[in-house]
Order: structure tokens, then C-alpha cells, then sequence
């Protein structure tokens, strides 16, 4: 269809910007429109600068297309590469002649502009999210910068304002290596982030591929995508920073994204107990504490306990009306869990008389719930629809009993544990 369109010389362009054009509708191009637009649909199009104005370009062989609209008609236009930066980013005092290469044209560090990853690139990001979230084909809106997870920080915590989904941002102002790449699925791991972008200098073959695999066999509810950060300088304009994609998920994930997002409830259920996590990673009872389970659509956070797995914090609003901060025990063995259990019971009079809090709490002791554990209920009147003010109150409450839970039993199961042996036979 290409060789075949009656491509005519822009002659008013000549001199400047010269290219050549169609008219769609007087040319008998509609085909040839319909291709050129479904490519671009198709994720083809890239999106370049000429002066002011942005728009997408398609390139294919030795041309760049792009379309404009002029009146009731639709104009497709094409001009020869530069092959060089200018393909992408046209600016004052640039000529369309492709002649004309002599213009400098030098890679900037990317360390001159920003000298520290932490304290200059990440505030910049923050603030150019609309530039990041052109290329993720996204609108994003900064959640907080710095995000603490346990002794590390996730760089920049970002939601798609379409979907709601948050997207977790890791950089890296060096080539790409294994470390950040841990720390890039810890971080997305603690957020529930279904957008997970890694921000490098540049990309080695090994980690595009590991992008890559991450796109083909994780959920289809979660997207990995990595973007290069570089800065242009041309002759004495100010440097120029800018992104590229490198690795992305595909197409066909890229259409489906936004269409299983949380309910609005899950999502105030995700945003209570994120800001529970952040508030307790001031306290010390992040020392050595793992984070346990969540499951946000039934309201519950928990938190391993430092002494065996199958020993559980947990925080929860599972109900309309009820907040609960628990501690359950739950081992391999049934008859071992009751032998924990009761042997915390017979504390029971000490245990209640150490909650040294307003509002003598009512503790509930449950024996085997049916599920193999057992656990100490702590209750208070709550829902995820209360005012802002109340749900902090009901945080700060919580925030409260986690803190004098494992400060009154880990002490307590610590001895207990290394009283009950580990077959459940006991003495």
C-alpha cells in the first residue's frame, strides 16, 4: 500500500522540513490510514517532539510517518530519517534537512545533572511523572517518595489515576544489576503493586530478560516494565534528560490492565493497612519482625512472629463493626498447638494484669478455632467506612496492641517453645 500511494512533495517545505504527503480522503488512502492507525493502536507508535507539539510517529524502513488533521481531511505525511536523535525531539533552531548532521550531539552523564540517585534524580522523577507515565501509557499520581519497607526505601510509590492500581518505582542511575532487582519484587511484593518499573541507565541482556520472563509467567494482574534514563546535550542548549522503554509487557496485557482492579473497598482496605505497616516501621517492633500474610479483601495484615513461623501478629477489620488484634498459634502439629496455647493460659491472670493501658482491654482466649490455631483476641468497634479521624484512631489503637502484644508474649512462647518439644509428645 505504501509503494502504491501518490506521495507528492510538501514543495511549500522544500527548504525546511521537507517531506512528502497524501490526502487521505482525495487520494483514496482510507486503507492505507486504517493500517498506519491500527499500528499505532497496536503499540508501534512512538511518541516524539517536534518544537512544542507531541505527537506519535510510526517508523518503518527508511521513513517516519505521522498523521494530521486539516480541515475535514486527514493528511499522512513521511520524511527520511536523521537516524540520530533529532528522529525523536525537534528544537528551536533545528532545519529538516538531513544534510545537515554536524551538529554535536553528546551523551550527557547523567551524574552531572544528577549527582545523587536519592537526593536529585528520585524528587525530579517525582515531579515528571507525566513524562514516565507517557511511556507506560499510564496517568500516574505520586503516593510518597521514599517508602519505607523494613530498613529499605522504595523509591517513588505512584497510582494510575484510570485504574487506581499503584505502581512501585525502583532506580537506578547505573547499568542494571541483581541487587536492585531483588529489591525491585521485595518492594512490589509489600505493595501489592500490579506496575512495577525499573529505572536504569541502561539495561544488561540478562535483566531485559529477566523483565522479560516476569512479563511471560507472573500474573496476568501484574506488569514489569523497564525504562532507560539518559540525558542529551546538544552544542550549548541546556541538557536534555529523557526515557525509553526498553522492556515491556505485552499488548495484550497492556489492553487488559485496569479491568481487574480492586473494588473500592479493598483498595481503603490496601490503603489502611499500608499506613499501619509505614507507622510501625518507627517503632521497634520492626526489629527483626517479618511481615507475614495480607488479604486486603477480607481486612487482615499479619506479622510473623521472630520465633517460629506458624506464631502470627495480625491486625484486622474483617467485619462491618469489628477491629482485632491477635496473636495466634498455629504449629504442624495439632496437639502441639494446644500444648502452647495451654501452657500461655496458665499466665493468663499475669498476662491480663501486664496490659498496663486505658481501658482494661477484654482479652479473648480461643482453643482451637477450627483451623489448627489458637489464639488471644484483643476487640474494639471499628469499620473500613468510618471518617478519616476514626480509622486513625483505630490505627493508632492498633499500632498500640501489636506493640504490647509481642513486648507481653514473646518472652512468654519463647520459654514455652523450648519447653514443648517438637513431636508433640511433651513430658
Amino acid at each position: 500500500m505504501i509503494a502504491r500511494a501518490p506521495w507528492r512533495e510538501a514543495v511549500t517545505y522544500r527548504d525546511t522540513w521537507p517531506h512528502e504527503y497524501v490526502v487521505v480522503g482525495k487520494d483514496g488512502q482510507r486503507e492505507l490510514l486504517a493500517a498506519f492507525l491500527h499500528r499505532v493502536s497496536q503499540g508501534e507508535g512512538v511518541e516524539c517532539r517536534f518544537f512544542h507539539r507531541t505527537q506519535k510517529y510510526l517508523f518503518l524502513g527508511e521513513y517516519k510517518y505521522w498523521a494530521l488533521r486539516d480541515g475535514d481531511e486527514t493528511i499522512l505525511n513521511r520524511a527520511l530519517l536523521y537516524k540520530d536523535r533529532r528522529d525523536f525531539v525537534i528544537r528551536e533552531g533545528d532545519t529538516g534537512k538531513r544534510e545537515e548532521l554536524e551538529e554535536v550531539i553528546e551523551d550527557f552523564d547523567v551524574r552531572d545533572l544528577w549527582p545523587n540517585e536519592a537526593r536529585d534524580f528520585t524528587p525530579w522523577l517525582a515531579k515528571n511523572l507525566g513524562l514516565l507515565g507517557e511511556k507506560l501509557g499510564m496517568e500516574l499520581e505520586l503516593v510518597s517518595q521514599e517508602e519505607p519497607v523494613g530498613a529499605f526505601f522504595l523509591d517513588i510509590l505512584a497510582k494510575d489515576v484510570n485504574s487506581g492500581a499503584l505502581v512501585a518505582i525502583e532506580n537506578q542511575l547505573e547499568w542494571t544489576d541483581h541487587s536492585h532487582l531483588g529489591q525491585l519484587l521485595t518492594y512490589a511484593a509489600e505493595f501489592d503493586a500490579r506496575v512495577v518499573v525499573w529505572v536504569a541507565y541502561g539495561f544488561t541482556n540478562e535483566h531485559g530478560e529477566a523483565i522479560n520472563w516476569l512479563n511471560k509467567w507472573t500474573s496476568d494482574a501484574i506488569g514489569f516494565y523497564g525504562v532507560e534514563v539518559g540525558v542529551n546535550k546538544i552544542e550549548d542548549s541546556p541538557p536534555m534528560p529523557y526515557l525509553d522503554l526498553a522492556v515491556s509487557p505485552s499488548i495484550e496485557w497492556k489492553k487488559r490492565f485496569g479491568e481487574s482492579g480492586m473494588s473500592p473497598r479493598t483498595e481503603k482496605l490496601r490503603d489502611f493497612f499500608q499506613s499501619l505497616r509505614k507507622e510501625l516501621w518507627r517503632t521497634d517492633f520492626t526489629s527483626g519482625t517479618p511481615i507475614g500474610r495480607h488479604d486486603y479483601e477480607n481486612g487482615m495484615q499479619g506479622f510473623a512472629s521472630t520465633l517460629s513461623q506458624d506464631i502470627t501478629y495480625q491486625a484486622s477489620l474483617e467485619r462491618d463493626t469489628d477491629a482485632w488484634v491477635s496473636l495466634y498459634v498455629g504449629t504442624a502439629g495439632d496437639e502441639r498447638t494446644n500444648r502452647i496455647f495451654d501452657a500461655l493460659q496458665k499466665e493468663k491472670v499475669q498476662i491480663e494484669a501486664s496490659f498496663d493501658v486505658a481501658n482494661d482491654p477484654e482479652l479473648k482466649w480461643m482453643r482451637d478455632d477450627g483451623t489448627g490455631h489458637s489464639g488471644v483476641h484483643v476487640l474494639s468497634n471499628c469499620s473500613i467506612d468510618d471518617s478519616p479521624e476514626k480509622l486513625e484512631e483505630t490505627r493508632a489503637w492498633m499500632i498500640e496492641f501489636l506493640l504490647k502484644f509481642r513486648e507481653i508474649f514473646e518472652p512468654r512462647l519463647e520459654r514455652i517453645l523450648s519447653e514443648v518439644p517438637s513431636d508433640g509428645r511433651g513430658e
